[in-house]
């Protein structure tokens, strides 16, 4: 039985779409009392065994109708044209069934109505105000308004001490929560992109070997496109008071609130973001074929060299990762791909490190997800030794997983990015530092090494010395070590080890299969020189 509970409480002169996924009848519908109120009358619209409509009268006059809407998940694509009819405020209130499959749709749609009616469902709300009593993976029952609520976490750097914010505010911390609760979490999911950036197709949830009808085989070997996993663009506000730092995110434009910098690329706001679902794969152009050498160091590519004017970087499974070139070969090849394409840069990582420290709250990537592809020893930089095959994950779809120990079956993945920590190192562009002040840039045009030309200071210096990250920089974009003194570990404050040096200096990020505790989403070496390369290191593409 479902209970509407009202919903319209403090959003009287605003409609509101009620939308089940799956079927809602009047025989499986009941209205609280506490919505009924005196002289008011709450009427239930049908046709045939479907509800179309509720409405709420005082004296006979008509205050507020919520158009009804049953809806399964194939609906999806002309779901957001149904609210073509209604008013331009609205609403969008899901009833769910306690099926977490819809819980990804929901976050899809919020963010669809969102790109269509950008201003319409601007608004402020508290996640408890709206809709019914049978939602089971919402804490003490209370429902929640997906799109418009803001929801986040503070962190005090001295105590080492979390609490959430805004709609998470009553939940546990270190530790996932329900999907419906991470609208935009939940709205990250792997697809097919075609070199001029559009998406051929969706990967199905739980296993990327299907499409997302779960029946139809995908192509993971680039002939339909590159794998990668799409992340809404979402907004954001960061603040710090004392000791504390507090980061919150939101769907929907905000007050206080701001685009996050990874969706403003080369200086226009997108969408969406689009990074490897898994490690850069070398396509050698001469060769025409992939590298998936056992040794997967430079030597690898025809005539023994790389080719930054012809190769390619894609995103494919079940071949080995490109090691063993710069960072300035893996952006040459990169681009290579066409208009839009980069390789992995620091406000794109930064992004994926807010949404995973929001779902979580703690640092501690290794413990919420697992060790990953950390633990190896005994082997070597090559193919199934140290370095694992891309589409380990691939029975994982979307979802977040872990697999531990000194094995070649060891890998992580986050939200659908595989071995978004471990494996390999992954350079990271768009920041240069020197003399640890860091510069950064989400423009590709100028993206280049040894140089703050284009870029932006961010008027901070970074720690000066080598160690586990204690305190966090005071400042909005991204996540930066302000000190690494020796009082940190690998299970106290930020959790994962930076490495730094003097002079100019270029970035990885995550660590290799060897790093063990030092690894983790904030685990940073700026410690390299612009020619640097190594078999431990490689690249990921992105869009």
């Amino acid at each position: 039985m479902i209970e509407i509970d009202d919903p319209l409480s403090t959003y009287d002169d605003i409609s509101a779409g009620l939308i089940m996924v799956g079927e809602l009848t009047t025989t499986s519908l009941t209205i609280a009392e506490g919505w009924k109120r005196t002289n008011e009358a709450v009427n239930v619209k049908n046709s045939g065994e479907h509800i179309t409509a509720i409405s709420r009268s005082l004296f006979g006059r008509k205050k507020t109708t919520l158009p009804f809407r049953n809806v399964e998940e194939a609906d999806f694509d002309d779901l957001v044209d149904l609210y073509d009819d209604l008013a331009q405020d609205v609403f969008p209130v899901f009833i769910l069934p306690d099926a977490t499959d819809h819980y990804g749709f929901v976050g899809r749609f919020a963010t669809e109505l969102n790109r269509s009616y950008p201003h319409s469902v601007s608004g402020t709300g508290a996640a408890d105000d709206l809709i019914n009593n049978d939602v089971t993976f919402i804490e003490d029952a209370n429902p929640i308004l997906l799109g418009t609520s803001t929801y986040g976490l503070s962190w005090n750097e001295s105590a080492d001490a979390y609490a959430r914010t805004g709609s998470l505010r009553t939940q546990p911390t270190s530790q996932t929560l329900a999907a419906a609760l991470l609208p935009i979490q939940s709205a990250m999911r792997r697809c097919i992109l075609n070199d001029a950036g559009e998406v051929q197709y969706y990967l199905g949830a739980t296993d990327s070997t299907k499409r997302e009808d779960g029946v139809i085989a995908s192509v993971l070997t680039g002939a339909d496109g590159q794998v990668m996993t799409q992340i809404p663009a979402f907004y954001y506000k960061y603040g710090y008071s004392g000791t504390t730092h507090t980061w919150e995110i939101s769907l929907l434009p905000q007050a206080g609130f701001s685009l996050h910098p990874a969706f403003i690329k080369n200086g226009a706001p997108v969408e969406y973001r689009y990074i490897g679902a898994y490690e850069g794969i070398g396509w050698d152009d001469s060769a025409s074929a992939y590298i998936d050498n056992t040794n997967v160091a430079a030597t690898g590519w025809s005539g023994g060299a790389i080719d930054t004017a012809a190769d390619i970087l894609s995103s494919v499974s079940g071949k080995n990762p490109i090691t063993d070139e710069t960072r300035a070969e893996f952006r040459a090849i990169a681009a290579n791909r066409g208009t839009g394409w980069r390789q992995q840069d620091f406000d794109l990582t930064s992004a994926i490190q807010l949404l995973y420290l929001v779902e979580y709250a703690d640092w501690n990537s290794q413990a919420m997800i697992g060790q990953g592809r950390t633990q190896l020893s005994g082997g070597t930089w090559t193919k199934d030794s140290y370095i694992g095959v891309t589409g380990k994950s691939n029975a994982d779809g979307n979802g977040t997983n872990s697999v531990d120990g000194n094995t070649n079956a060891a890998y992580m993945t986050y939200r659908g990015i595989e071995n978004f920590f471990g494996n390999i190192w992954k350079w990271v562009d768009g920041i240069n530092v020197n003399d640890n002040v860091p510069y950064v840039s989400n423009d590709d045009t100028v993206f280049a090494d040894d140089t703050a030309a284009g870029y932006t200071a961010l008027g901070i210096t970074l720690a000066n010395a080598n160690g586990y990250q204690v305190l966090l920089e005071q400042q909005a974009r991204g996540f930066l070590p302000a000190s690494a003194d020796g009082s940190g570990s690998s299970s106290t404050y930020i959790t994962d080890y930076y490495y730094q040096n003097t002079g100019w200096r270029v970035v990885v990020l995550g660590g290799n299969a060897t790093d063990g505790a030092f690894a983790g989403v904030a685990y940073w070496n700026a410690s390299h020189a612009s020619a640097s390369d190594s078999a431990a290191i490689g690249g990921r593409l992105c869009f």
